[in-house]
């Protein structure tokens, strides 16, 4: 997961302790075509997703 950290410009002046401190609160996951990560009504206040590779489709009801 670091090494994703360090390819994105919002973590690229943390160190590698900081690094990975920030890693311990990211899960990798791998969807397929089609595959819902969140719903609209989905009550979550923090969360914040990087896209690594692949498009993602964003629907507003």
């Amino acid at each position: 997961m670091i090494e994703e950290l360090e390819q994105v410009s919002l973590f690229q002046d943390l160190t590698p302790g900081q690094l990975n401190a920030v890693s311990q609160f990211c899960s990798y996951l791998v969807l397929a075509d089609g595959d819902m990560l969140i719903h609209e009504a989905d009550k979550k206040d923090h969360d914040l997703y990087l896209l690594c590779k692949g498009m993602v489709e964003i629907v507003s009801n």
